[in-house]
């Protein structure tokens, strides 16, 4: 290999080119997808500074995929499978080196996993440095390794670990292998390749592309641009799962002296709601409807509520010399907009109020949105005015979205924020990510809250019925 071919591997992705395919003739397909979700789980996100200096905007964080026990098992049955399939027949045993520490351990897993790679591989544990105390060896793993010497018979190694990055550690242990015990190194296997830390390297930088590493057989698993991918997707649908009521909304309502109204109204949503199952807007099929615009219209619960919303936006949005406009999407929404509006209270320092309909109307002002003509005649290229989305509940985010979408496009109104009497954050646990609206990044930038979530609902519902 010249030097020009041996730079240009270096700065390729050494993923398995036909990854796909080898994990289907292997019938892993859903194993390989299961060690990509919880490499994306077992992420900590940074920047770091990687082994090999680099800094990297996340951490892999491998040794917990390694002691991770649903990920673990999978981990070794992909390499147990991929590496036989991979390797060259070869006369004797190939020596499986793992160096300190997560290379180490799925060496050491790879030892106690009781398979067939075991006919044709042995394995050592490769230590930074030698011991300083004890044997002072630099191997651990059974003593016909441990003793060898640079005048043993040759054999043939393969390296095994967590990431490669610029190949320094590799670089270090083929040289270690072959000088101390003359196990040459022939075969690297990784978990992930991190491509993207050495397309900038200058060429005196690539550890890859070192003599000492050029006729080693490098490949991964996975490369970090499908762990960038599933981790973005991955925390991305973790968002849009979230629990969006305020964290502390305990707290707030004893600061604000609202905490025996807080009881009263979550009695009152639980009082009014209707048994099914239904669809709700979102296409979800839920057990029991909130009935909010019967909430809406209880004359008992009503009044509860708009305080409520009045004073918790009071506290909640951030003072500027700008009026917020308050936006309530047909029905619900648009009922308890249009009481914030005839509250005649403090809000009415810092808000408007308009009404927004799911269509235009197809007869008379043809117009989307119902309010003061000022709002209601804006344009796309009207100044840009900032707005809070008000409704009775968030379920899967679609009606936000379109919202945001309406008044943005139509209007110029940007949504910053948006209450909701209570989030149904269980109709999104286990939605599909194309399915997660509130992934949609025209509401990443929308401060979403509610006053209570669906769990709240169910645990009274509950107790009312174990007292009965």
């Amino acid at each position: 290999m010249s030097n020009e071919e041996a730079i240009a591997r270096a700065k390729s992705n050494l993923k398995f080119p036909d990854i796909e395919q080898r994990v289907k003739d292997l019938h892993c397909e859903e194993v390989y997808q299961e060690v990509l979700d919880a490499v994306a789980r077992n992420v900590k996100m940074g920047p770091w500074k990687a082994t090999s200096g680099i800094e990297v905007p996340y951490y892999l964080n491998s040794s917990t995929n390694f002691l991770d026990k649903m990920a673990a098992p999978k981990i070794v049955d992909l390499f147990v499978k991929i590496m036989p399939q991979w390797l060259p027949k070869i006369d004797g045993l190939y020596l499986i080196c793992g160096p300190e520490v997560a290379g180490g351990m799925i060496a050491a897993q790879l030892a106690s996993a009781g398979t067939t790679l075991n006919e044709i591989c042995d394995y050592v544990y490769v230590r930074k440095e030698q011991k300083k105390t004890g044997t002072c060896q630099q191997l651990e793993g059974p003593q016909k390794y441990t003793a060898r010497t640079p005048e043993s018979p040759e054999m043939k190694g393969i390296w095994v670990d967590d990431c490669n990055s610029t190949g320094g550690s590799l670089r270090e242990g083929v040289l270690l292998m072959k000088e101390k015990y003359n196990v040459t190194i022939t075969h690297a296997l990784y978990l992930v390749d991190r491509t993207k830390d050495r397309a900038n390297l200058p060429d005196d930088r690539q550890k890859l592309a070192d003599p000492a590493v050029r006729n080693v057989d490098i490949k991964a698993l996975y490369d970090l641009q499908q762990v960038d991918d599933y981790i973005n997707t991955y925390l991305k649908v973790e968002k849009a799962k979230r629990n969006v009521r305020f964290p502390n909304i305990h707290q707030m309502m004893n600061e604000l002296g609202c905490s025996d109204m807080y009881k009263k109204v979550l009695g009152g949503i639980v009082d009014n709601v209707k048994m099914g199952p239904f669809t709700a807007t979102s296409g979800i099929s839920i057990p029991y409807y909130l009935n909010s615009a019967t909430n809406f219209m209880d004359k008992d619960m009503a009044p509860l509520i708009r305080q409520l919303f009045t004073k918790v936006l009071l506290h909640w949005l951030p003072k500027n010399d700008q009026l917020y406009l308050i936006c309530g999407p047909e029905v619900a929404g648009g009922m308890l907009a249009c009481q914030l509006g005839a509250a005649n209270g403090d809000l009415d320092k810092i808000c408007d109020y308009v009404y927004v309909r799911k269509e235009p109307k197809t007869t008379g002002t043809c117009q989307q949105l119902e309010g003061p003509q000022v709002y209601t005649s804006r344009k796309p290229i009207s100044p840009e005015i900032k707005a809070i989305w008000v409704d009775d509940c968030n379920s899967t985010g679609g009606s936000l979205v379109e919202g945001v979408r309406v008044l943005k496009e139509g209007y110029n109104i940007v949504v910053t924020h948006a209450l909701y009497l209570v989030d149904r954050t269980k109709d999104r646990q286990n939605l599909p990510p194309e399915k997660q609206r509130l992934n949609d990044p025209l509401v990443a930038n929308v401060d979403i809250k509610a006053l209570y979530d669906l769990d709240q609902v169910d645990q009274l519902m509950e107790s009312r019925k174990a007292a009965k």
